[in-house]
């Protein structure tokens, strides 16, 4: 009972210290745990632990480096993302980097077995995330538009800033309960319920929102070098209540994000047992048709994960990755400012909705380097440090502002994160 007692207050934590998540594929990490972190995002097919497991694949408990033992695992993130802005407006141009943050991102993950087929796992961890922080800086005038004249009202009455989108913050985390069936030693099957917690802020209000989905997936162990794995976890939706004035009619107004489908695959191949380890996994998300980011104009990412991992004495593990997946943000060269854009039903000036899309929700970077290295003290303790790096990308387009100047929008994303983690076999 002690163990489970553990557990819960475990989870109680993470989830009350978890305030942000600087995601790597759209908004997404590429994974969760140190150990997968390290290999580039992989645990399809072989997790090396059950935070790994139950986020990646839950059929994949039934051999995530736990041997049938129970598991208990605390793992974190520290997540630095480096953003930065400029915008040109006629002859104008101002820049701004974000403000410098070390997220902490907490992970912890357990895992037992029921019987000798069935395993069971739960996970709590960061899974998404995304924000700026220009507020005080150049591009943060909010009085840089007066279109009082126009309106027949004293100079200052009617006013619009230099960029809609001065200040993001979005986190999400998620709780995942997992099972897995073992009929055999070739074959395996898993289910994990998806339960989402998200928190978004636009500078104007901070809104709390719920949802739930679920996660099938299947390991098969072709041969003994070689096993193979395919997943799939289901859209899951949430809504942010009274979170911005989009349309300017002075009411907060409600957008709805979802969380994209997934389908991914891997392959494992294990040329020296218990030694040598290759992963590659290839997963589609779905960001076209989710709700939110098809509004952002968001396009399907295809992401490529390997990793590697060797263990040159069978206490110490060194790892290897790389990851990549395509900036999904669309760029909407010639755009028209001073045109009006439908945003889930509220229209704003298209300006400040190409503003949103472009220095607001930057979530552009693709190549992904990672590495890491895991020793076991004892029968009981294992200690795991890794180290990711994403390159720097920009992306830039080119429209009119509402009065019809010439604008060039930019961000520049970069990412280092430090992977921390402690296993601890009961």
């Amino acid at each position: 009972m002690r163990k489970y007692l553990l557990v819960v207050l475990t989870l109680t934590f993470v989830l009350a210290v978890c305030s942000m998540a600087y995601a790597t594929n759209g908004d997404n990490m590429i994974s969760a745990g140190s150990a997968s972190n390290a290999m580039g995002g992989v645990g399809i097919v072989a997790p090396q632990d059950a935070v790994t497991a139950t986020f990646a694949n839950p059929a994949a408990l039934a051999c995530s480096g736990t041997c049938k033992e129970s598991v208990y695992e605390i793992k974190a993130s520290l997540f630095m993302p480096s953003p930065k802005t400029e915008i040109s407006i006629g002859n104008n141009t101002y820049s701004a980097s974000s403000k410098k943050v070390v997220y902490p991102i907490p992970a912890i993950g357990y895992s037992t077995a029921l019987t000798d087929k069935v395993m069971v796992g739960v996970g709590a961890y960061g899974v998404s995330g995304m924000g700026v922080d220009y507020r005080n800086t150049s591009i943060d005038n909010d009085r840089y538009y007066d279109f009082s004249a126009m309106y027949g009202k004293p100079p200052g009455s009617v006013v619009y800033p230099t960029c809609g989108a001065a200040y993001s913050q979005l986190s999400l985390m998620q709780f995942a309960p997992a099972v897995s069936y073992t009929p055999n030693d070739k074959f395996s099957v898993g289910l994990a319920a998806k339960v989402n917690i998200g928190s978004l802020d636009f500078g104007t209000s901070s809104t709390t929102a719920f949802g739930v989905g679920g996660q099938v997936g299947f390991l098969y162990h072709a041969t003994d070098l070689v096993s193979l794995g395919l997943v799939y976890t289901s859209p899951i939706s949430s809504n942010y209540d009274q979170l911005r004035d989009f349309d300017g009619d002075g009411e907060l107004d409600d957008l709805r994000l979802e969380a994209p489908q997934q389908i991914g695959f891997g392959i494992a191949i294990e040329p020296i047992k218990n030694s040598l380890l290759f992963e590659t996994n290839l997963k589609w998300i779905n960001w076209a048709n989710a709700k939110g980011y098809k509004e952002f104009d968001w396009q399907d990412q295809w992401v490529l994960a390997l990793g590697a991992q060797y263990k040159p004495t069978p206490e110490m593990a060194l790892r290897l990755g790389y990851n990549y997946g395509k900036n999904p943000a669309k760029e909407h060269n010639n755009f028209v400012g001073s045109s009006m854009t439908s945003l889930q039903g509220k229209t704003m000036p298209t300006y400040y909705y190409e503003n949103f899309r472009i220095v607001g929700f930057p979530g552009i970077v693709e190549h992904h380097l990672t590495m890491g290295v895991g020793y076991k003290f004892s029968k009981n303790l294992t200690l795991e440090l890794g180290y990711m790096h994403a390159f720097s990308k920009t992306i830039q387009e080119k429209g009119t502002d509402m009065l019809g100047q010439p604008v060039t929008l930019k961000s520049t994303l970069s990412e280092n994160s430090i992977e921390l983690g402690l296993v601890w076999r009961i």
